[in-house]
Formats: C-alpha cells, structure tokens, sequence
C-alpha cells in the first residue's frame, strides 16, 4: 500500500510516499481503507519528537483522523464487518492513517455519521473525543451546571470549535471564545460563543468589560504557560480548569493562585486510553454519540480546508498550515494517494 512515512525526526522534509505492507491485523482489530484522513497538532509533534515518542526503528506513518471503509476484521473483532463506514481517532502508539489502509482496535473505532461526507467526517475524530472527554469525563460537568460561564481558548481552532458547540449546544453554558482576528470571532459566534474575547490582550480586563468578574470553567487548548497567572484571577472558587497542553514549562508559582481558590486542573490526552488498553469502549461510545448529533444537526463539521488528493506537496502543506497555528477548524485530505 501507500503510505507518508518518515524514517526521522524533524521538518516536512522528512514526509515522503512510499510502498509499505499492509497492517497485520491484531485479534480486535478492524482493516480500513482510508477515504479521507485530517491533521492535528499532534502530527507536527510527532514529526519533530516534541512529544519524546518512542525512536524511529524503521518508518513510521503519522494521522490520528481517519474515516474509510472496513475491508476485514481481526479473529476476535465483532464489532464491525467488511463494507461497514466508520472513523476513528486511533492509538499514537501504532502506524496512523495517513496511508491506503490502517488497523485500529475495534474499541476505539465508530460508525460514520451518514449526513457527513468522507470529507466532512475527518472532521471531527479526534477533537470530538478530545472535547467530550474533557467536558464529561476529566471536568464531569453536568446538568446541574446548565447556565454557568465558560472560557475556551483558541475558538476557531479544531478543538475550540468542537468544544464551543457541545458546551453550548448540548452543556447549556454561557460560552466565552478567544479570537484574535475577524474570522475567528466569525467562526466563534458561529458555532455559538455568546462573547468573544482577544487572547492578545489583557483578558481579565475584557472580562471584566463583559460583566465577568470570574468564570466557572476554563479550557486551555493553546497556551497553559502564558495564560495560568490569569487564569489563577479569573477562575471562580472551586472552578474547574481542562487543559489540552502538557505544561511543561508552566511556572510552578502560578499554581498557588489555583490552590487558594481550591481549584481543580486536569489535563486531557487523547491517547490515554489507547496507550494503556483502560476503558478503550469509553472512544466507541463517544464516536457513536458525536455521529447520532452530527446526523442530527446538532453538531457542525469543520472541515474548511480540503486537499483533493494526497500527494507529498499536499501533505507537506496540509502540514505547513498545520504548525503555523493560524487556521481555521480542521485540515482535510481526500485519500487518493497520487
């Protein structure tokens, strides 16, 4: 099959097509032929070893979006069968999708939604869980908070667009967006922020402008190192902050702040399930949920830019846009490998 590989770190440079085997498929496996495939964050770091992945051995495929077609199932898959349309996210800790075909556990596979186009479903894989989990699972907001504010970071990006629309249109919270430039203050109000604020300027000082002396909730997708001393002011007592950032390099001394106000901070990895085999289900029935409010009109794809094909130019691009950090909503690439 083809596949982008890299047989080591570092620029787009690295990216090239080749012809590599076929995955062999583990017990709980399903086979996909990829249809459309999307990038993320998470490929620039992969790329570049931010993230201290594991060495390279041999090549190593990137893309954790991926929709397609199941063509065959592992000996103890049952999930799914030959001709089912499903997407996924995947493990880190595998070969991704950005090839003609990928094995992913069963678990962590989902049926497509069937309004979406191939297109339009890359969407949504990997934020879409990324966002449920934080809300539902690592910041467990509920009903009972139906009506408290919320402030998400990066608004237009791919996973502030996801999370402005499940924590307004299915958390029932006031959304507060960050965006910095007309379009993204476009896309924010459009995907329902009540207010939008510029996260380059003095957010405690536009809070305040609004009304807000505090908020009851924070989503740092962007940025935790240059944002936590604010936070520490705008946070209410015993609010809840998620971050999708691993703050490595935040200062310690700003956590006081949080801990006078006996506020909560978690942090959100995608791939935890996956990485450690714990509650992989938890991925199918998220997957499942997002598709039924997709095809419901509840939720909103965004896939805004779309590649017709991938080559080594468009991928390299598609990942050039990626690590510039100004696009809006998600990359996309149709998988016809040329």
């Amino acid at each position: 099959m083809k596949a982008v590989i890299q047989r080591t770190f570092g620029s787009v440079d690295v990216l090239s097509i080749a012809e590599v085997p076929k995955p062999i498929l583990k017990p709980r496996d399903v086979l996909i032929k990829l249809k459309s495939i999307a990038t993320n964050p998470t490929d620039i770091k992969s790329r570049e070893n931010i993230v201290n992945g594991p060495a390279l051995t041999d090549y190593k495929i990137l893309g954790w979006d991926g929709v397609g077609i199941v063509e065959a199932v592992g000996s103890n898959a049952s999930f799914y069968k030959a001709g089912d349309h499903v997407w996924f996210a995947g493990s880190r800790f595998r070969q991704g999708c950005n090839a003609e075909y990928c094995a992913v556990d069963e678990r962590i596979v989902g049926k497509k939604p069937t309004s979406l186009t191939w297109e339009e479903a890359a969407s949504f894989p990997l934020t879409g869980i990324t966002a449920w989990e934080v809300f539902f699972d690592s910041m467990k907001i509920g009903k009972s908070d139906e009506g408290k504010t919320i402030l998400i970071t990066a608004g237009a990006g791919g996973v502030g667009s996801i999370a402005i629309q499940i924590a307004k249109k299915i958390l029932k919270l006031k959304v507060i967006a960050t965006a910095s430039n007309p379009k993204s203050i476009e896309l924010s109000k459009r995907f329902g922020a009540d207010f939008t604020i510029d996260h380059t300027k003095n957010l405690e000082e536009q809070l305040n402008a609004l009304g807000f002396k505090t908020v009851d909730f924070i989503l740092e997708t962007n940025n935790l190192e240059r944002n936590l001393e604010t936070f520490g002011k705008i946070i209410a007592p015993w609010g809840r902050i998620a971050t999708i950032v691993n703050g490595a390099k935040i200062d310690p001394s700003h956590l006081l702040a949080l801990f006078s106000k006996s506020v909560t901070l978690s942090f959100e990895m995608m791939f935890t399930r996956s990485a450690f085999e714990v509650d992989m289900e938890r991925q199918k029935e998220i997957l499942d949920q997002l598709a039924k409010l997709a095809d419901e009109k509840v939720l909103e794809h965004r896939a805004f830019t779309v590649f017709p094909s991938v080559s080594l130019e468009n991928i390299r691009e598609a990942h050039r846009m990626q690590e510039s950090g100004k696009t809006h909503g998600k990359i996309v690439l149709t998988a016809d490998f040329i």
